[in-house]
């Protein structure tokens, strides 16, 4: 441990109070995923996730990966990832985002040890009988995890609500 660390602490956190943009990079403290469902195949999934999608045995509760702790981000990194709604004629879809920490920074599922969710995001998206593609593009390297979602076939952007209060 260095000498003086917590005098260290402080005063980069009086430097980011006081001119955030002295601080070009981070690095992340935890693996980000979405919980994310998949065709379910029998031998490689959980038969207790295994559950019946719109005539589709799918596996639920997968940890969807999209970037892992100890990566250093620059403001504005930005990572996106296409999502389809598993349900035709749906209004919106939502995404929840998992936190994985060092305890278990590869989980195949979002109920494993040390996964914890964000607040859901839910995201309004143009109802049709088709299902939907939707371009999520998570933004990184401040102290906050920003999102933003478009509609991937009318490339026009999706109303998006992140529930703080449930």
């Amino acid at each position: 441990m260095p000498k003086d660390a917590g005098i260290a602490v402080v005063q980069g956190a009086v430097v980011f109070g006081r001119q955030p943009g002295n601080i070009t990079s981070r690095i992340l403290k935890y693996t980000y995923g979405t919980q994310v469902s998949e065709l379910f195949i029998q031998g490689v999934h959980d038969p207790d996730l295994k559950e019946n999608i719109n005539g589709n045995d799918r596996c639920t509760k997968l940890f969807g990966k999209f970037i892992d702790m100890g990566t250093s981000v620059e403001e504005g990194k930005k990572v996106s990832k296409t999502y389809t709604n598993t349900v035709p004629n749906s209004s919106s879809v939502e995404i929840a985002v998992f936190t994985a920490d060092e305890t278990n920074p590869d989980p195949m599922y979002t109920n494993e040890k040390g996964c914890r969710p964000l607040p859901p995001l839910t995201v309004t998206i143009p109802q049709s009988p088709e299902l939907r593609e939707i371009v999520v593009d998570y933004m990184f390297g401040d102290t906050e995890l920003h999102l933003k979602a478009m509609d991937k076939l009318t490339q026009k952007p999706c109303e998006a609500r992140l529930r703080l209060m449930e």
